[in-house]
């Protein structure tokens, strides 16, 4: 299974448990092959990049990640060095899917 060299992707982080400290992020953008056109990533506490505050980490938040190796055997990717982008970094288009995604949701717990 390839793994991405450095590619970022845009997500929005959909689901979070605080509690077990780990997540899903819906994918802006189209991911590598091996997803199956699914759009949807793990993602756990410890792969967001350092400084990140917990109470940052909240579903609606735009995302930018690369795609690292499985957390367990015969399991998919999973997201690695995970940046919380604030809306001056992120495009009106990206803000704009993420309002669906949340909406998609029953809006952000």
């Amino acid at each position: 299974m390839a793994i991405s060299s450095g590619k970022k992707y845009r997500g929005v982080l959909s689901l979070y448990n605080d509690a077990k400290q780990f997540g899903m992020i819906e994918s802006l953008e189209e991911l590598p092959q091996e997803f199956n056109a699914k759009k949807t990533i793990f993602v756990h506490r410890t792969n967001f990049v350092t400084g990140t505050k917990t109470d940052q980490i909240e579903p609606g938040v735009i995302c930018e990640f690369e795609i690292g190796v499985p957390y367990k055997i015969g399991r998919k990717p999973q997201c690695v060095r995970v940046k919380i982008l604030d809306t001056r970094e992120a495009g009106a288009a990206e803000l704009q899917q993420a309002a669906d995604v949340v909406e998609l949701l029953g809006g952000a717990q």
